[in-house]
């Protein structure tokens, strides 16, 4: 079982060799394995508590979420649309960040990609994109925050933007970061964020419907694309962003999120798609849950997914990666953990195989010491990260900045 902060916050607590790959259907590379990964690892989160039960809320905010049977979800109707009536939305005037003992108590090894915490509140305002209120302005090792909200249709929700203050005076690139689980942005994937803008990039991280204060309940990908797609339109505007260089990346829910966005999108809108350990194929991914006993039972997991495809084969079909993918005419990158038992590698060999299929550009990493949840987690986690695991991670980024670069 794997988890990781946010949605998925465990790791592989059962011995795993790994094989040199048979796949040969496009450039997958596998680092060499040392051995096998003996325990669990829980991320705490001040605002998540994650359980054993927990095991299948791990990607798409799916099986395994427990809450209460007085929770708002109980009466949401099954995989409903966030209603049309929503509770009143109550704007945070000035958010501030976590105290820097609150972060370096629980976080990193890594100085060079540790960010000094400590963010002050520097101003309110509205901007000038018409759409956007930002409630609130800091800073943070030369990346200034913009703390949004913005609609997505009648919604009112919450994201961050990060660019460089260096006051550059051209228009940077822009990565909309896709967060993975279904409790909003995590200090971790807040600090990934971070070190993308620190290379020179522009940054926004939107907070989906019912996360962090945004309205709404929680869809699992399905309302949450729209929120991406509606941000995208927004900051196609905006003066620091270059609009020719768009991409979009997301972990794990998010990058679920991100497929099924970037499919509706123009091929000239985007320049790339990044998936790290995402669910593509959701037919193999559920038979598998169900094959390894991590199917949940949790009032979200029912609503959603009910008893499985056959019974509610909507609720499937909208959110199967790999149809997407075929309307794919964008390079993209695969990122993968071998040890990942929440969306195990032939998740990521099966979505590189429908692009290879449809002649999309696309190139599959595997990185065998990896589980779920690495490459936002690992640079920054003092304890249960592996020397190896630490190593992959950051060579999986370099992969990042690469294909950014391209």
């Amino acid at each position: 079982m794997q988890k990781k902060a946010g949605m998925f916050s465990c790791y592989s607590n059962t011995d795993v060799i790994m094989s040199s790959p048979k796949y040969t259907g496009n450039s997958e590379t596998l680092q060499s394995h040392e051995g096998s990964r003996p325990f669990l690892r829980f991320f705490s989160n001040t605002a998540t508590k994650l359980t054993l039960s927990l095991a299948l809320s791990v990607f798409l905010a799916t099986p395994g979420l427990s809450i209460g049977s007085g929770s708002a979800y109980a009466s949401v109707p099954q995989d409903a649309s966030t209603p049309a009536s929503v509770p009143a939305f109550q704007a945070t005037p000035c958010e501030t960040a976590p105290s820097a003992s609150d972060f370096l108590n629980t976080l990193t090894v890594n100085p060079a990609i540790n960010p000094t915490i400590g963010t002050a509140c520097l101003a309110q305002a509205s901007t000038s994109l018409p759409g956007v209120e930002v409630t609130a302005r800091s800073a943070q090792q030369g990346v200034n925050i913009e703390q949004w909200v913005y609609l997505s249709g009648t919604l009112k929700v919450k994201g961050r933007f990060y660019y460089p203050s260096n006051g550059a005076s051209q228009p940077l690139p822009l990565v909309i970061f896709n967060h993975d689980g279904i409790d909003g942005i995590s200090k971790y994937h807040e600090l990934s964020s971070l070190r993308l803008a620190k290379r020179g990039y522009a940054v926004f991280s939107p907070s989906y419907r019912g996360e962090d204060g945004s309205q709404g309940v929680v869809e699992i990908a399905k309302g949450e694309v729209n929120d991406v797609l509606s941000a995208f339109r927004l900051l196609q505007k905006h003066p620091k962003v270059d609009n020719k260089h768009i991409y979009l990346m997301g972990a794990s829910h998010g990058a679920l999120i991100s497929l099924l966005a970037a499919s509706r999108l123009e091929p000239q809108e985007i320049k790339g798609l990044i998936f790290a350990y995402g669910v593509a194929d959701i037919y193999a991914w559920w038979d598998y849950l169900k094959e390894t006993n991590q199917l949940g039972h949790d009032p979200i997991t029912r609503r959603t997914y009910g008893d499985g495809p056959e019974v509610r084969p909507q609720s499937f079909a909208i959110r199967h990666g790999l149809t997407a993918a075929k309307k794919l005419q964008i390079p993209v990158l695969i990122l993968q953990g071998g040890l990942d038992t929440t969306t195990p590698p032939q998740q990521a060999r099966n979505l590189a195989n429908t692009l290879q299929q449809v002649g999309v550009e696309n190139e599959l990493k595997i990185y065998p010491n990896c589980l779920h949840g690495f490459l936002v987690y690992a640079p920054y986690l003092k304890k249960g990260v592996t020397k190896a695991e630490r190593q992959e991670t950051e060579e999986a980024w370099d992969e990042v900045f690469n294909f950014l670069a391209e």
